[in-house]
Protein backbone atom coordinates (compact mmCIF):
# COMPACT_ATOMS: atom_id res chain seq x y z
CA UNK A 1 0.00 0.00 0.00
CA UNK A 2 2.79 2.43 0.85
CA UNK A 3 4.40 1.91 -2.59
CA UNK A 4 1.14 2.92 -4.30
CA UNK A 5 1.06 6.00 -2.06
CA UNK A 6 4.63 6.91 -3.00
CA UNK A 7 3.88 6.37 -6.69
CA UNK A 8 0.91 8.73 -6.45
CA UNK A 9 3.07 11.34 -4.71
CA UNK A 10 5.72 11.03 -7.42
CA UNK A 11 3.04 11.41 -10.12
CA UNK A 12 1.61 14.50 -8.38
CA UNK A 13 5.09 16.07 -8.16
CA UNK A 14 5.68 15.19 -11.84
CA UNK A 15 2.40 16.96 -12.65
CA UNK A 16 3.60 20.04 -10.77
CA UNK A 17 6.88 19.95 -12.66
CA UNK A 18 5.15 19.44 -16.01
CA UNK A 19 2.85 22.39 -15.32
CA UNK A 20 5.93 24.48 -14.62
CA UNK A 21 7.68 23.40 -17.81
CA UNK A 22 4.75 24.16 -20.15
CA UNK A 23 4.91 27.69 -21.57
CA UNK A 24 2.13 28.88 -19.25
CA UNK A 25 2.61 30.74 -16.00
CA UNK A 26 2.56 28.33 -13.06
CA UNK A 27 2.10 28.98 -9.40
CA UNK A 28 2.88 26.82 -6.41
CA UNK A 29 1.48 27.70 -3.00
CA UNK A 30 2.05 26.04 0.36
CA UNK A 31 -0.33 26.08 3.30
CA UNK A 32 0.37 24.70 6.74
CA UNK A 33 -1.95 24.00 9.59
CA UNK A 34 -2.88 21.79 12.48
CA UNK A 35 -6.08 19.84 12.99
CA UNK A 36 -5.49 19.42 16.73
CA UNK A 37 -8.50 20.80 18.63
CA UNK A 38 -10.15 21.63 15.30
CA UNK A 39 -13.83 21.24 14.49
CA UNK A 40 -15.05 17.69 13.88
CA UNK A 41 -17.33 15.92 11.43
CA UNK A 42 -18.13 12.45 10.10
CA UNK A 43 -16.01 12.60 6.94
CA UNK A 44 -16.85 10.93 3.64
CA UNK A 45 -15.38 7.50 2.98
CA UNK A 46 -12.59 6.59 0.60
CA UNK A 47 -13.22 7.79 -2.96
CA UNK A 48 -16.11 9.94 -1.67
CA UNK A 49 -18.20 6.99 -0.54
CA UNK A 50 -20.47 6.86 2.50
CA UNK A 51 -19.08 7.62 5.95
CA UNK A 52 -17.55 4.46 7.46
CA UNK A 53 -19.08 3.15 10.70
CA UNK A 54 -15.79 3.65 12.57
CA UNK A 55 -15.74 7.41 11.78
CA UNK A 56 -17.87 9.66 13.98
CA UNK A 57 -15.87 12.81 14.69
CA UNK A 58 -12.58 13.41 12.87
CA UNK A 59 -10.91 16.79 13.21
CA UNK A 60 -10.41 18.86 10.08
CA UNK A 61 -9.27 22.18 8.63
CA UNK A 62 -10.91 23.78 5.60
CA UNK A 63 -9.53 26.32 3.13
CA UNK A 64 -11.26 28.47 0.51
CA UNK A 65 -9.49 28.16 -2.84
CA UNK A 66 -9.79 30.16 -6.06
CA UNK A 67 -7.64 30.46 -9.19
CA UNK A 68 -7.13 32.93 -12.02
CA UNK A 69 -6.61 30.37 -14.83
CA UNK A 70 -8.61 27.32 -15.89
CA UNK A 71 -6.76 24.03 -15.59
CA UNK A 72 -7.91 20.45 -15.32
CA UNK A 73 -5.09 19.32 -13.07
CA UNK A 74 -4.52 21.52 -10.06
CA UNK A 75 -2.84 19.25 -7.54
CA UNK A 76 -3.00 19.29 -3.73
CA UNK A 77 -0.24 17.20 -2.12
CA UNK A 78 -0.45 16.99 1.68
CA UNK A 79 2.12 15.63 4.10
CA UNK A 80 0.69 14.97 7.58
CA UNK A 81 2.15 14.12 10.99
CA UNK A 82 -0.85 11.80 11.41
CA UNK A 83 -3.00 9.47 9.29
CA UNK A 84 -4.97 11.85 7.08
CA UNK A 85 -7.26 12.22 4.09
CA UNK A 86 -8.06 15.20 1.87
CA UNK A 87 -11.24 16.29 0.13
CA UNK A 88 -12.03 18.88 -2.53
CA UNK A 89 -15.45 20.57 -2.81
CA UNK A 90 -17.08 22.84 -5.41
CA UNK A 91 -18.90 25.95 -4.13
CA UNK A 92 -19.18 25.10 -0.42
CA UNK A 93 -18.35 22.52 2.22
CA UNK A 94 -21.04 21.39 4.67
CA UNK A 95 -19.67 19.21 7.49
CA UNK A 96 -23.19 17.86 8.09
CA UNK A 97 -23.34 16.57 4.48
CA UNK A 98 -19.79 15.42 3.63
CA UNK A 99 -20.71 14.04 0.17
CA UNK A 100 -22.53 17.20 -0.98
CA UNK A 101 -20.51 19.19 -3.57
CA UNK A 102 -17.60 16.71 -3.27
CA UNK A 103 -15.50 16.81 -6.45
CA UNK A 104 -12.49 14.74 -5.49
CA UNK A 105 -11.07 12.87 -2.53
CA UNK A 106 -8.05 10.83 -1.67
CA UNK A 107 -8.89 7.16 -1.65
CA UNK A 108 -5.86 6.15 0.36
CA UNK A 109 -5.90 4.12 3.50
CA UNK A 110 -4.95 7.06 5.69
CA UNK A 111 -1.16 7.07 5.69
CA UNK A 112 0.74 10.30 6.29
CA UNK A 113 0.57 11.45 2.66
CA UNK A 114 -2.56 12.39 0.74
CA UNK A 115 -3.18 13.94 -2.66
CA UNK A 116 -6.09 15.09 -4.78
CA UNK A 117 -6.26 16.59 -8.27
CA UNK A 118 -9.09 18.80 -9.44
CA UNK A 119 -10.24 20.84 -12.41
CA UNK A 120 -10.72 24.49 -11.41
CA UNK A 121 -12.03 27.58 -13.19
CA UNK A 122 -11.58 31.27 -12.37
CA UNK A 123 -14.49 33.04 -10.71
CA UNK A 124 -15.63 29.88 -8.92
CA UNK A 125 -15.21 29.06 -5.25
CA UNK A 126 -13.74 25.76 -4.04
CA UNK A 127 -12.99 24.32 -0.59
CA UNK A 128 -10.06 22.05 0.26
CA UNK A 129 -10.34 19.98 3.48
CA UNK A 130 -7.64 18.07 5.39
CA UNK A 131 -9.08 15.59 7.91
CA UNK A 132 -8.01 12.75 10.14
CA UNK A 133 -8.50 9.20 8.93
CA UNK A 134 -9.79 7.90 12.27
CA UNK A 135 -11.40 9.89 15.10
CA UNK A 136 -8.10 9.83 17.03
CA UNK A 137 -5.95 11.13 14.12
CA UNK A 138 -4.93 14.79 14.29
CA UNK A 139 -1.83 16.97 14.08
CA UNK A 140 0.24 19.24 11.86
CA UNK A 141 0.14 19.16 8.06
CA UNK A 142 1.60 20.94 5.06
CA UNK A 143 -0.10 21.12 1.65
CA UNK A 144 1.56 22.13 -1.61
CA UNK A 145 -0.83 23.31 -4.31
CA UNK A 146 0.19 23.70 -7.92
CA UNK A 147 -1.37 24.37 -11.28
CA UNK A 148 -1.27 26.53 -14.36
CA UNK A 149 -2.30 29.85 -12.77
CA UNK A 150 -2.23 31.77 -9.52
CA UNK A 151 -3.80 29.95 -6.58
CA UNK A 152 -5.49 31.96 -3.80
CA UNK A 153 -6.01 30.15 -0.49
CA UNK A 154 -7.54 31.38 2.77
CA UNK A 155 -8.61 29.52 5.89
CA UNK A 156 -12.35 28.99 6.39
CA UNK A 157 -13.30 30.43 9.79
CA UNK A 158 -14.31 27.78 12.29
CA UNK A 159 -18.00 27.84 13.27
CA UNK A 160 -17.09 28.60 16.90
CA UNK A 161 -14.91 31.56 15.83
CA UNK A 162 -17.66 32.96 13.62
CA UNK A 163 -20.19 32.60 16.47
CA UNK A 164 -17.84 34.40 18.87
CA UNK A 165 -17.34 37.21 16.36
CA UNK A 166 -21.10 37.64 15.92
CA UNK A 167 -21.64 37.56 19.70
CA UNK A 168 -18.95 40.23 20.14
CA UNK A 169 -20.48 42.45 17.48
CA UNK A 170 -23.91 42.03 19.06
CA UNK A 171 -22.50 42.99 22.47
CA UNK A 172 -20.86 46.10 20.99
CA UNK A 173 -24.09 47.11 19.28
CA UNK A 174 -26.02 46.55 22.52
CA UNK A 175 -23.62 48.66 24.60
CA UNK A 176 -23.76 51.41 21.98
CA UNK A 177 -27.55 51.45 22.10
CA UNK A 178 -27.47 51.58 25.93
CA UNK A 179 -25.05 54.52 25.83
CA UNK A 180 -27.33 56.40 23.43
CA UNK A 181 -30.32 55.84 25.70
CA UNK A 182 -28.37 57.17 28.71
CA UNK A 183 -27.39 60.30 26.78
CA UNK A 184 -31.01 60.95 25.78
CA UNK A 185 -32.11 60.89 29.43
Amino acid sequence: MRSAKKLRAILAMAGLLAAGLQGARADVATITGDTTFGPTYARAGSYGGPTPDYVTAVTYRAFNVSVDTSDWQYSFLTNCAFNCMSFFYRDAFDPLQPQKNLMSSDGSDGFELTSVMAAMDPGKQYVFVVAGYYDYDWGAFSTTVGGKGLVHISAVPEPASAAMLLAGLAALAGSGMAARRRRRR
